[in-house]
């Protein structure tokens, strides 16, 4: 029986991909009998103990939820952005707030680490490698560490604005002790340094695949019923062309989106309510079942490394798949008219599709337990 360790930034009930990634881990690990404990901030109102004991497993405090130096927002307009622009300067010079966790999972580590036999770091927070890395610098435990990564930190390839040059020393904290670094697929090794390429294993998103349920409406109207869910990245991961292009048909639809950015939308404030529909974030499991309601569904993938997409499968396209609805996948700026006039028409045999038993839970927890 192993005794596991898991320092993560995100847990159940966050809608995060990180936090699906740690709790399913937590509770598959106890599944399986081994002993527990995950280390998180944690957010005010969520009972923690009853959370633990569903997932059989021990949860403790990492830290507090934590924010911006100054507030978000202020009744002062002029203020408001001046906090702003320093908390923007504070994240692009030291990585704050996340940085505080640095020395939270320093700590959390170096009281905790006896007697551990497998200590999982989840990131993002990358902050969290880097307390461990520095553990591991000073004090060289024998316990196995793998740092889980779902993004890269220095070598991401989608953000406006690149790190700081001295963040490829600190990423190195833990490229360079742990005894390996997971990612979700192969060509995210591109995103850090090549002298570490050895260290990397591949270990998709797991989901507990069984206890999904699908709805078994079907759509009586006489115009399809599409579905997005997740983040809109503009310019980049851009859901903008789809929409022009439904708006130029000039045909019946509804299209449900559900996000946190319905800002982003409200160019279309004709249709808002009407052919698009703007929806809040909604639990999993729930997000699945509805999802299972629509004609198809849409996602839009950007060019990750070296113009290629291969390989590359975000959470939210394993959950698409689990739906067991046809997908539209396009990248941006490589929108296709005919494949979409063909989902348009109820042709969906541009669906792409994914092998859903390498993403089943068992199968992801077992590749952490390799020796």
């Amino acid at each position: 029986m192993e005794n596991i360790f898991i320092l993560s930034g995100n847990f159940y009930p966050e809608n995060t991909p990180r936090a699906f990634r740690t709790y399913e881990l937590a509770r598959e690990f106890a599944r399986l009998g081994h002993e527990v404990t995950v280390f998180i901030p944690f957010t005010e109102g969520v009972n923690y103990d009853e959370i633990a004991s569903n997932c059989n497993c021990k949860i403790e405090r990492l830290a507090d939820q934590y924010s911006g130096f100054f507030p978000l927002k202020s009744e002062n307009k002029l203020l408001s952005s001046f906090f702003r622009i320093i908390n923007f300067i504070l994240l692009q010079l030291f990585n704050y707030p996340e940085s505080l966790l640095i020395s939270k999972s320093f700590k959390a580590v170096k009281r905790n680490i006896k007697d551990k036999t497998l200590l999982i770091s989840v990131a993002v927070p990358h902050s969290i490698h880097w307390g461990v890395g520095l553990y591991y610098k000073f004090y060289r435990p024998k316990t196995k560490w793998v740092a889980d990564c779902g993004d890269p930190f220095y070598g991401v390839r989608y953000e406006r604005f690149r790190k700081m040059f001295y963040f490829k020393y600190v990423e190195r904290l833990f490229l360079k002790y742990c005894t390996y670094t997971s990612i979700p697929f192969g060509e995210l090794v591109n995103c850090f340094e090549s002298a570490f390429e050895a260290k990397f294993k591949v270990i998709p998103q797991g989901f507990k695949l069984d206890e999904i349920t699908l709805s078994k409406e079907i759509n009586s109207e006489k115009y399809p019923v599409i579905f997005f869910g997740g983040s809109n990245i503009p310019g980049l991961r851009d859901l903008h062309e789809f929409i022009s292009y439904l708006l130029l048909k000039g045909k019946p639809f509804r299209f449900i989106i559900y996000t946190k950015q319905k800002e982003l939308f409200y160019m279309y404030s004709e249709f808002l309510g009407k052919s698009i529909i703007l929806m809040d974030y909604i639990p999993r499991k729930e997000l699945i079942f509805e999802m299972s309601k629509a004609d198809f569904l849409v996602n839009v993938d950007l060019k990750r490394i070296h113009g290629s997409v291969a390989n590359a499968i975000p959470s939210k396209l394993i959950d698409y798949s689990i739906s067991i609805r046809p997908i539209l996948n396009y990248i941006h700026g490589e929108f296709d008219s005919k494949i979409a006039d063909k989902f348009l028409e109820g042709n969906y045999d541009d669906s792409s599709s994914l092998d859903l038993d390498k993403y089943d839970i068992k199968t992801v927890a077992s590749k952490f337990l390799e020796k």
